[in-house]
């Protein structure tokens, strides 16, 4: 468990200078409550369900039609899809360090050579010119030299973006299997949280009533016989165990996937707002330039011609 999480810490190390400080308390956040809270207080909670039968695989059957994908493997998901995210950037980052890294070698030789050989300052020109459309540039981050571009700008914004519509797909799907779990419905508006209330006991469905009552998931919901439990007219029993503790925990998870979707857009937010900024600070830095330009440029009568009229 400790390599992993170093393992882990070591993959989002690799982006930390570039991200938002938002986004650098995202990322502590979920490795925080996503592995270590759900890998040592959430590992003993996820038991199979009891059932009062004894036919055979009818208990299996109810499990699959219950669970047919478990909390813990949507956070698993959820998580995977976070650092998928993340490498996307990291691909993006990669990528910008060859582009400058390519530039500066291609700059240097332009030095050494003085343009002597034709066909390497035709090279030289398309990179800078390449490297001018980019507005490749390196700043100091805690004494360390980070190269940023448009190029890096652009990737940071769209992971961001993808984040977000992943986390709020994730957020649909933990209620559509909330909802499946407890026959109950989720409103938005009110955020109310009845469909995550795992009760101690369900119903295991042999056949759908035309009148049934209970909400129905729209992606988890099966209308076919359970075949397996053919001897219950109409349902089986059946208990889950240690109810309580998989209802909080499955609230509380919930809570951590919506905080991450308000840190996700703060953090757009605060991306585009620097982003913003630094393009009226150098507009303004320009306008700055032209006005002394136009100071400086006022007319003068040249002394010649003022000696000739006298």
């Amino acid at each position: 468990m400790k390599d992993f999480i170093g393992q882990l810490d070591g993959f989002f190390k690799q982006v930390t200078d570039y991200l938002h400080p938002i986004g650098k308390f995202y990322v502590k956040f979920q490795l925080i409550f996503r592995v270590l809270v759900t890998a040592i207080l959430l590992s003993d909670v996820w038991s199979s369900l009891k059932c009062d039968t004894k036919q055979l695989a009818c208990e299996e059957m109810c499990e699959n039609r219950f669970r047919p994908i478990t909390f813990k493997k949507l956070w698993e998901l959820e998580l995977f899809f976070m650092v998928i995210t993340t490498g996307m950037f990291i691909v993006v980052k990669w990528s910008n360090h060859k582009l400058h890294k390519k530039f500066l070698k291609k700059r240097d030789a332009k030095s050494q050579n003085n343009n002597q050989n034709s066909g390497l300052a035709q090279k030289t020109g398309l990179v800078a010119l390449k490297s001018q459309r980019l507005k490749m540039h390196t700043v100091t981050v805690k004494n360390k030299v980070v190269e940023q571009s448009n190029l890096i700008d652009l990737g940071y914004l769209l992971m961001l973006m993808i984040r977000l519509s992943g986390e709020l797909w994730f957020t649909y799907l933990e209620r559509q299997l909330g909802t499946h779990q407890t026959g109950k419905e989720c409103s938005v508006l009110n955020f109310n949280l009845d469909c995550l209330l795992i009760p101690e006991k369900v119903s295991c469905k042999t056949n759908i009533r035309e009148t049934e009552e209970k909400a129905i998931s729209e992606i988890f919901y099966n209308p076919d016989p359970l075949e397996a439990c053919d001897k219950q007219e109409y349902e089986v029993p059946c208990y889950i165990p240690k109810s309580w503790m998989r209802q909080k925990a499955v609230v509380f998870m919930h809570f951590v996937l919506v905080i991450g979707i308000l840190l996700t857009l703060a953090e757009l937010v605060g991306v585009i707002h620097r982003r913003v900024q630094r393009i009226l600070k150098k507009r303004r830095a320009i306008q700055r330039e032209n006005i002394g330009l136009l100071t400086s440029s006022s007319y003068v009568e040249p002394e010649e011609t003022y000696q000739h009229r006298v």
